[in-house]
């Protein structure tokens, strides 16, 4: 939310859907403030998400691995529309990681 707060969708009210194939990921928002994150199941017929994935390669994104941008290059299957593209980048920017070794 800090980082929400922090970008040019300030205030965002509205909803963010990622289709999954077989299920998928609702996030709610009011006046900036995360209000929901849920499971989600896209319509059989005619789509209403704003992007979509194998469910393992959003996990890529979730945990800032990967941006948003460099999914869309690597993985033809990832795709989001513009707001989803902006919510994103906002709110799971890749960020540098390190694995230690607990032995």
């Amino acid at each position: 939310e800090e980082r929400l707060a922090d970008s040019n969708m300030a205030g965002f009210q509205g909803e963010l859907k990622m289709d999954f194939y077989r299920g998928g990921l609702r996030m709610a928002f009011d006046a900036g403030q995360i209000t929901a994150v849920e499971a989600w199941k896209p319509p059989t017929y005619g789509d209403n998400s704003d992007g979509g994935s194998p469910p393992l390669l959003f996990l890529h994104v979730l945990l800032s691995y990967r941006s948003v941008d460099e999914m869309d290059k690597l993985f033809p299957d990832f795709w989001v529309n513009n707001k989803a593209r902006q919510l994103l980048r906002i709110l799971f920017p890749p960020l540098p990681s390190k694995v230690d070794s607990l032995g």
